[in-house]
């Protein structure tokens, strides 16, 4: 079971309807403190598991960022 904090909304404001490149999804992975069994912290596919379970929604598409097509993530609720 991995817990949940309680303020997820309060940290998800300033995460939501923003492309999130890699960078980004690793800090919010950080500031969630989110863990899997073993108490080791989940990485961004374990967070967006968790996200969508707690009603969030994740779009994920591609955009070019300083000539490179980056792969970015978009929360909305």
């Amino acid at each position: 079971r991995n817990y949940v904090p309680e303020n997820l909304d309060e940290i998800m404001l300033g995460y939501l309807s923003v492309p999130l490149v890699t960078d980004n999804k690793k800090e919010l992975s950080n500031r969630l403190k989110l863990t899997d069994s073993r108490g080791r912290l989940l990485k961004w596919k374990g967070v967006k598991q968790i996200l969508i379970k707690n009603g969030y929604k994740i779009k994920d598409t591609t955009k070019c960022i300083n000539g490179k097509t980056t792969k970015i993530s978009i929360i909305t609720k």
